[in-house]
């Protein structure tokens, strides 16, 4: 059992913990807003977005899949992306095409067997990052903060003390832009590694 919203329905949850479901915790088909909500503990992902959502003041930890998969338009506000496993690529977000937006959102302590500890975008995805902080996730292969074949935006934002077996803060095969305040360090084997293709 899980929350399904339609492609046509309208739904927001308020104060809400949703746990414990197969398959994932949320399936987003439509338009969703969520505050002030715990998604934990479900057995696949915590939240997959098909539609549009924005979630406040929220916290997605300890689903037995990634926090977060989205392949439609995302927005998160205030909110915390912790302790989630995914078996394959990111681990606290896998970003599979959508376009997604944090604001002040921590994600730490994720893991992914694969690519991608805190967060994986593939190739068309455009993902914005601001206020942010990405810290001690762990790939089991490249990214252990961000595995980035998309487009990656960085403001005021710092990717630290995550661990892979390269690009430990961020492997990246895709456009990586960041500001000045922005910052990348402490992260094993090493911070930015970017890919280049023979």
């Amino acid at each position: 059992m899980w929350w399904r919203n339609s492609q046509y329905g309208t739904l927001t949850l308020q104060g809400s913990t949703i746990k414990g479901n197969e398959y994932c915790g949320i399936n987003n088909h439509g338009t969703m807003k969520i505050y002030n909500s715990k998604i934990t503990n479900n057995d696949g992902e915590g939240i997959r977005n098909y539609g549009t959502m924005k979630v406040y003041n929220s916290k997605i930890t300890n689903n037995n899949g990634s926090g977060i998969y989205d392949d439609g338009a995302l927005f998160i506000q205030n909110s915390t992306i912790t302790k989630n496993t995914a078996l394959g690529g990111g681990g606290g977000i896998f970003c599979a095409g959508g376009n997604m937006t944090l604001n002040n959102v921590i994600i730490a302590n994720n893991t992914a067997t694969l690519s991608g500890g805190g967060i994986e975008c593939d190739d068309k995805s455009k993902f914005t990052i601001q206020n942010s902080t990405i810290t001690m996730n762990i790939a089991g292969s490249e990214g252990g903060g961000i595995y980035n074949e998309g487009i990656i935006t960085l403001y005021t934002s710092e990717i630290t003390l995550n661990i892979a077996s390269g690009g430990g803060g961020i492997w990246n095969c895709g456009i990586l832009n960041s500001d000045k305040e922005s910052f990348v360090k402490d992260n094993k084997p090493d911070d930015i590694f970017q890919y280049k293709p023979s």
